[in-house]
């Protein structure tokens, strides 16, 4: 398969340490050793992010509302998806994608920090 143009090697490292770590062992991007992308976690967080919420809220408003009753794990696993979610986005600088996923983990009663890298 013929590498995007536009893709960096920051981006393939990124997506190459997901499929490792994630995909294949159910680990965490944020916390290496830690189980994160599990069965129970997704049963969890899936069902409220299904909900259309239709209010005049920002995203962020909604996904919190979404995530209120979740556990640490299931919030952290929505970060993780919103990270890999980024690395695709061409036109949102690298500062407001940090940004995005910060602060939903800030949202677990337990917050793990996102890695420098």
């Amino acid at each position: 398969m013929a590498r995007a143009p536009w893709a960096s090697d920051e981006l393939y490292d990124a997506a190459t340490r997901w499929v490792a770590a994630c995909l294949r062992d159910d680990g965490s991007l944020f916390e290496p050793g830690e189980h994160v992308w599990t069965k129970a976690a997704v049963d969890e967080a899936a069902p409220p992010l299904m909900i259309d919420d239709i209010s005049d809220n920002d995203y962020l408003t909604k996904l919190k509302n979404q995530l209120r009753s979740c556990s640490d794990s299931a919030v952290q696993l929505t970060a993780e998806v919103l990270y890999i979610h980024a690395l695709t986005i061409r036109n949102i600088g690298v500062a407001a994608k940090r940004n995005l996923v910060e602060t939903v983990l800030r949202w677990m009663a337990v917050p793990v920090e996102l890695p420098a890298d």
